[in-house]
């Protein structure tokens, strides 16, 4: 998840034949609602994702931008390859981002230092801001709201640290 809104979908480029080659086009897909057991059905559902590049030779890194998500939902992502003959590959391995509402203490449905800076002013300036475990600033699922919290805050915007579990 980058800042705000937008998820940042990083994979390895699969080859034309098995690991060799280069692939033609990529379908990227997500929803909120899980895979679950008829994936034809779920795929033909998702959301088509717009801003997929084109495919690199096997075993390059690929990557898109999906933009203005909803950060209180879990959504679930998945692609499929087509090679020049229009073959297209299974679905891929299922990604889940789990919703990030723990992460914005300020309520502005973005996630950012200043996320980091009113967790701060919470723990040791004694302002009057009401946070408590139901409602957000327990980031790291430690059953507490403390320092590691901020810390997680400014890792995941910052240094590509892991997302929140906020389903706790």
């Amino acid at each position: 998840m980058k800042a705000g809104h937008d998820v940042e979908l990083i994979w390895t480029a699969p080859g034309d034949d098995n690991n060799w080659g280069q692939g033609t086009l990529y379908d990227t897909r997500y929803s909120s609602v899980p895979i679950g057991f008829d994936t034809l059905n779920w795929w033909h559902s998702a959301i088509r994702v717009d801003s997929v590049p084109e495919p690199s030779p096997a075993g390059h890194q690929d990557s898109c931008l999906v933009r203005n998500l909803v950060i209180d939902s879990s959504f679930y992502f998945a692609i499929k390859t087509s090679d020049e003959a229009h073959n297209w590959s299974d679905i891929s391995n299922i990604v889940e981002i789990p919703p990030l509402f723990c992460m914005d203490i300020t309520g502005d449905d973005l996630i950012n230092i200043l996320d980091a800076i009113y967790l701060l002013n919470y723990l040791y300036k004694n302002d009057d801001l009401s946070l408590s475990l139901e409602t957000g600033g327990d980031v790291d699922s430690s059953g507490d709201i403390n320092i590691l919290d901020a810390v997680f805050i400014i890792y995941f915007c910052y240094k590509d640290g892991p997302p929140p579990d906020c389903r706790h």
